[in-house]
């Protein structure tokens, strides 16, 4: 992934998937929707795994301490249930791992739901 035009969409909630009448075991899942996701990436892990959980104040300090590049912030003002395209920022560098942090959950659970993430770059 680099350069301009780099894009990451987020498609079909679980929700989606149960209303259009698609078999799934996780019906319990439906309210828990991304609300505000963070996308990062990075090109090699070695020594690059965060200890802080998630919801820690000081993970996105460590994340970044560790050589991860936040990509993208998606803050969405709907319940998360519609897909979603959003631009990654100019000119990321090369990344190989992606990890994306699910900052708030639209039934505000500490659980969420993704069913897809598809990225393209325009060359």
């Amino acid at each position: 992934m680099a350069g301009p035009g780099t894009q990451i969409r987020v498609a079909q909630s679980m929700q989606q998937m149960i209303s259009a009448g698609q078999r799934t075991e996780h019906t319990e899942l439906r309210g828990q929707n991304p609300l505000d996701i963070e996308v990062w990436g990075i090109a090699d892990t070695a020594s690059a795994l965060t200890s802080l959980p998630g919801n820690d104040p000081g993970w996105k300090a460590e994340a970044i301490s560790k050589g991860w590049t936040l990509l993208t912030e998606v803050q969405r003002s709907d319940n998360g249930v519609a897909p979603v395209t959003v631009n990654l920022i100019s000119n990321p560098p090369p990344v190989r791992f992606v990890m994306v942090r699910m900052v708030t959950v639209n039934d505000n659970s500490t659980n969420a739901n993704m069913t897809q993430l598809t990225f393209w770059a325009k060359e």
